[in-house]
């Protein structure tokens, strides 16, 4: 509800105003509001609209007496609803360009719902935080696009040239949706890249004076995601949960920046949920990146090891052993193996799984023996002697 009884606040010099809607108070915007905006909360209280509504202002003021005359008092009822209607009564006080030059202006913006109203700080904002519905620079706001004869059309009731009052004059301009595009800066990503996604939408830009988000993760919430994200048409391994910022206070475009899951060799899909393309119909647009499922290879750093002993197994030439310090003394003669994994699918700086990326075993004959296993995830130190951790 949009209101202004200032004309008559103004001349009673009020102290105090205060609205009723079919008997019931309501939050008015100020203790002595003369006009302003009370709005239905997402519970859908505050107010409410039937076949007979009964509006009431109760103004207090100073020990004068009214004046019999003509006040200009606007009571105008708005009704907003994704995918349904956008309803509302704007009126313009166009304000001369100078003195004495018989040239008014004033501006009109229109702004489209969407599945996701922008949100400032995590709060979601409702449409009487859009629209301005009275002043000399109003914003409208609609559900889909209005153009020809539905075009956004300003009256004003005019006194022509031949002294015949109430003759109106009138423009239009069309307002128009636009189909949003979606892509990736690149076509394949590693795991652990850092994936840029970008949704170009004039639509969305909802507010030229503020930096807009919108938000998307695997799964799609109407009035929480503005789109999904997705590994082969399913949750990712890990869930994605991506932000989408406008590069500008008055751009069209939102861009989002987020680590590549570890699924390997899956389709990475965005999924934008467009609330109105340039048709003016609802629709999904999708775009696939792939994440990269290159061939790794692994590899020793010989073909051929020397035999490892321990220093208390080894003799001199009589058969003595060797002292444990000292002259003549001998060290064990242990035997480093380098095992390396090269696959440009990992980025980060360690490479790790349960259960090991690497199995090292010892065949002897017949007999084959897992004696290490690298590239695991391994708690702590004392975990096992035969889990060699990350890589």
């Amino acid at each position: 509800l949009f209101y202004d009884v200032c004309s008559l606040a103004d001349h009673l010099v009020t102290t105090a105003i205060a609205i009723t809607l079919d008997g019931t108070a309501v939050a008015e915007p100020g203790p002595n509001s003369c006009s302003g905006e009370v709005q239905q909360d997402e519970s859908g209280n505050g107010i409410d609209g039937d076949s007979g509504v009964d509006l009431v202002f109760t103004l207090t003021h100073l020990a004068k007496a009214g004046t019999a005359d003509d006040y200009v008092i606007a009571a105008d009822l708005h009704s907003y609803s994704v995918g349904n209607q956008a309803n509302g009564i704007y009126r313009m006080e166009a304000v001369e360009t100078g003195p004495n030059t018989g040239t008014f202006e004033g501006t009109i913006a229109y702004v489209l719902m969407n599945t996701d109203q922008a949100n400032d700080g995590g709060t979601f904002n409702t449409p009487a935080d859009y629209v301005e519905s009275e002043g000399s620079d109003i914003v409208i706001m609609l559900d889909n696009y209005a153009t020809g004869s539905s075009a956004p059309r300003i009256n004003y009731g005019d006194t022509d040239v031949l002294g015949s009052t109430n003759t109106t004059v009138g423009a239009q301009l069309d307002a128009n949706t636009h189909s949003g595009v979606i892509s990736w800066d690149e076509t394949s990503y590693a795991v652990g890249d850092a994936a840029t996604v970008t949704i170009t939408d004039a639509d969305l830009n909802t507010d030229p004076a503020t930096v807009e988000t919108y938000v998307g993760d695997s799964s799609f919430t109407t009035g929480t995601d503005m789109f999904t994200i997705q590994c082969d048409d399913a949750v990712c391994s890990t869930d994605v949960t991506v932000l989408l910022v406008e590069d500008g206070t008055d751009s069209d475009t939102f861009v989002g920046v987020f680590t590549v899951p570890g699924d390997i060799g899956e389709d990475m899909e965005v999924g934008y949920r467009d609330t109105r393309d340039a048709t003016g119909v609802a629709t999904i647009w999708y775009a696939t990146a792939t994440i990269g499922s290159e061939t790794g290879t692994v590899s020793l750093d010989r073909q051929v090891y020397p035999v490892p002993f321990d220093a208390s197994e080894q003799k001199s030439g009589d058969n003595t052993a060797f002292p444990t310090s000292g002259d003549g003394s001998i060290s064990d003669g242990d035997v480093t193996v380098w095992v390396s994994v090269t696959d440009s699918d990992y980025t980060g700086t360690t490479l790790s799984a349960s259960g090991g990326l690497v199995t090292i075993k010892l065949i002897s004959g017949t007999d084959t023996d897992t004696i290490y296993t690298a590239g695991d995830t391994k708690a702590n130190a004392a975990a096992s002697d035969y889990i060699l951790g990350p890589l």
